[in-house]
């Protein structure tokens, strides 16, 4: 639609203002994929031990070569319990960013029936409320995330992981990082039981930015030519934008 609108003589798609739009809505888009199928990894991964036991159908299938052992099983049901209500607080929520803009995008004629796009922004305002609302899903998964990072963390581990997984030394994911690890000192630090209720969000929302940070550099490492190139300029782009929400989140923290 923006590439065929006209207005001022030309595209609406080629107007700054709404190529800014579409760009962002882009590379959400492709930041909420990353968090998604790398959640439901998680899961496959926890899920793998029980599997194979239930199906085994001869002695040894159990210990088949490449499955996870007990310890691994443990581990990824750790990363599995916090990445999951992680992702759906953040996709849904990201979903309703995306489709207002798109909105926007259609102007009035979006709103209309005429327009998938009026369905699509009405279905999407119930994914961050059934199988439990956006504040539901914080509480669930703030305590995983302010454990999982400590020395010995779950998390932590899972972190390094995603750096190790980068063809190259990113020193505004390793800032980022540091940024993260002082947000849940300082919330660590907040007086008392309803005070963090109150910033759990930060602390939620600060995890999801820095993992889908690391997810999208990550998808660049598997790519070449010019894709690799598109997709890094679209990981630095979202990596911006979360190092600004990271930075507001510290700053939230520090006057709490």
């Amino acid at each position: 639609y923006a590439s065929e609108r006209i207005q001022f003589g030309r595209p609406i798609a080629e107007l700054p203002a709404v190529a800014r739009m579409l760009r962002r809505m882009d590379v959400e888009i492709k930041a909420m994929r990353c968090l998604m199928v790398e959640a439901a990894l998680s899961v496959d991964r926890y899920h793998w031990a029980e599997l194979r036991t239930r199906f085994a159908t001869k002695p040894g299938d159990r210990e088949q070569k490449g499955g996870p052992g007990e310890t691994d099983t443990r581990k990824w049901e750790k990363i599995a319990s916090i990445l999951t209500p992680i992702s759906k607080y953040y996709i849904s929520e990201s979903c309703n960013a995306v489709v207002y803009e798109g909105l926007q995008v259609l102007g009035g004629a979006g709103y209309t029936e005429e327009y998938d796009l009026a369905r699509l922004y009405r279905d999407a305002r119930i994914t961050n409320i059934y199988d439990g609302t956006t504040q539901i899903q914080v509480n669930a998964a703030i305590g995983g995330v302010v454990a999982g990072v400590s020395a010995k963390g779950h998390l932590r581990e899972y972190i390094d992981e995603q750096f190790a997984a980068l063809s190259s030394e990113n020193e505004r994911l390793t800032a980022m990082r540091q940024t993260f690890e002082d947000i849940v000192a300082l919330y660590k630090d907040l007086p008392d039981a309803d005070t963090k209720g109150r910033y759990a969000f930060e602390v939620v929302q600060s995890a999801a930015r820095l993992l889908c940070s690391l997810f999208l550099e990550k998808t660049a490492c598997k790519l070449t030519g010019e894709a690799r190139e598109e997709r890094l300029r679209i990981a630095g782009e979202y990596q911006t934008d979360s190092e600004a929400i990271l930075a507001g989140n510290r700053i939230k923290l520090e006057r709490a």
